[in-house]
């Protein structure tokens, strides 16, 4: 039995350990990506500087229980970004459309009051504007 609890014990501190590559993710648009398209027929990822100038959020349409969650960010030339998405969840995921958002960190020494552009896939080529 003691075998059995410290089995346990072990696995919820790996567990915890566990982390993501966003610090937050939220079931909705915050108001930042007031300006972001949304067309029903080609849903396409969006990035958005964050309210506090130090984070990016990353919007995704798709499943709510399998969303498209940023996985890694790689500068790919000065002020070019590329974001990879990948598919988090299970092997059954809901046939919903809905946005998803994750707060991710900005690339250090890029500010809002730089023009950036981010690869966030395929067909997906986006500028974020200057802000201030």
């Amino acid at each position: 039995m003691a075998a059995v609890a410290a089995g346990l014990l072990a696995g919820a501190v790996l567990l915890t350990g566990c982390s993501t590559f966003y610090s937050e993710k939220l079931r909705d648009l915050p108001p930042e990506a007031s300006s972001v398209e949304f067309d029903g027929l080609d849903p396409k990822p969006a990035v958005v500087w964050a309210d506090n100038g130090e984070d990016w959020f990353v919007i995704t349409w798709g499943s709510s229980s399998c969303p498209n969650a940023p996985v890694s960010l790689d500068m790919t030339a000065p002020g070019q970004f590329s974001i990879e998405l990948r598919s988090e969840g299970g092997p059954v995921c809901t046939a919903d459309l809905g946005p998803t958002t994750f707060r991710i960190a900005a690339p250090d020494g890029v500010t809002p009051a730089d023009s950036v552009v981010v690869d966030i896939g395929p067909g997906t080529l986006l500028e974020l504007e200057p802000v201030g």
